[in-house]
């Protein structure tokens, strides 16, 4: 039973940083989660260590604990083997698609289209279905978890994208387009945008991160000097050490104070 505790725990924590219910750099409460979650405190901060190796919490010892920033090292790691997998199972795919694919797809491309317009979580849960759908469609349905696994920090960025940047309606074409490809047969435009639609995540990240810098860790591999870039861009990967964080969070949660006069 607490193994079995501590993982729907994780489950439940992993959940909120990914659809940003927690949102990068903000400090977590382990009462907090555990009153939320009807949990004691122990499955909690077992959760919270297992978080941490996953690069997804960050735990200071007398300060406390915080939604690990973006780093956009990690998301280029997670994309890397996403891309990898996801063209390779394209290229093997049988084309066209079998009608059994074919329908499990559009009828997921109908759905999406109602929810980009509607519900950004349900799109991002049909996203994530129709990527897991051509993956089968090229006989590796079982490599998706692999996939899965390791876009964590990927996935922060995504929904981060769906909800600051690229409408979601955005990506349903995107999905379509990609789709009518495979069932023309058209390997080679699907593969081609296959790949430009994974890597828009990148365009996303520089549209929020100029609107909110506090999200992200600095970008190691950017390739712009300072001195091509605006003042604002110059500082758009900020970043606020841990007891920093803390005082703006506490600040936040006292509120406006009135000046004595």
């Amino acid at each position: 039973m607490k193994r079995n505790t501590r993982y729907e725990v994780i489950k439940a924590v992993r959940s909120r940083i990914i659809s940003l219910d927690l949102a990068p750099g903000a400090p977590i409460s382990e009462n907090e989660l555990a009153t939320n979650l009807g949990v004691s405190r122990t499955p909690v901060r077992e959760a919270l260590l297992i978080l941490g190796e996953e690069h997804l919490v960050e735990i200071y010892p007398r300060i406390g604990t915080f939604v690990t920033l973006i780093d956009v090292q990690l998301v280029r790691d997670s994309h890397f083997i996403r891309e990898s997998l996801e063209l390779a199972s394209l290229d093997q795919m049988t084309l066209p698609l079998t009608p059994e694919s074919a329908e499990n797809i559009a009828a997921n491309l109908v759905a999406q289209e109602v929810a980009a317009q509607q519900n950004t979580a349900e799109f991002f849960r049909l996203d994530e279905e129709f990527h897991r759908l051509l993956m089968e469609a090229g006989g590796h349905a079982h490599a998706w978890h692999i996939v899965n696994n390791a876009k964590a920090h990927l996935d922060r960025a995504r929904m981060l994208g769906l909800k600051k940047a690229s409408p979601p309606i955005k990506y349903y074409r995107e999905h379509l387009s990609i789709f009518e490809s495979l069932n023309d047969g058209k390997r080679n435009d699907a593969r081609t945008m296959l790949r430009k639609h994974l890597s828009r995540i990148f365009d996303d990240i520089d549209t929020v991160a100029r609107e909110h810098p506090h999200f992200f860790v600095a970008d190691p591999n950017s390739n712009s000097s300072s001195t091509d870039r605006s003042a604002n861009e110059t500082q758009r990967y900020a970043y606020l050490a841990p007891h920093q964080r803390m005082q703006v969070h506490q600040a936040r949660k006292a509120g406006p104070t009135n000046p004595q006069s």
